[in-house]
């Protein structure tokens, strides 16, 4: 069995289906999208990246509880509900 590139958990066909093949192996689509936009912080501009210039980079704000992947998928749903709601 293949593991994410992202997470390093166990990844099915199913689970990465829609996501891109890549050369290093498989990967989650809720990791693929935490990989392209970032942590929430970063979406909502509140990560070190916004802060003043030599700043230092700090973690994210994403709580040490959760897995990587489990925080890309609360990532994927947030992103899916706001989407929603702006189409009502």
């Amino acid at each position: 069995m293949k593991t994410c590139v992202y997470c390093g958990e166990v990844v099915t066909p199913e689970e990465s289906e829609g996501a891109p093949e890549l050369i290093e192996g498989r990967m989650h689509k809720e990791c693929g999208i935490r990989m392209l936009l970032g942590s929430a912080a970063h979406i909502r501009m509140e990560c070190s990246c916004y802060r003043e210039e030599g700043a230092v980079h700090e973690p994210e704000d994403e709580p040490r509880r959760e897995s990587a992947r489990r925080a890309a998928a609360a990532l994927r749903l947030r992103i899916c509900s706001a989407r929603s709601a702006a189409m009502n």
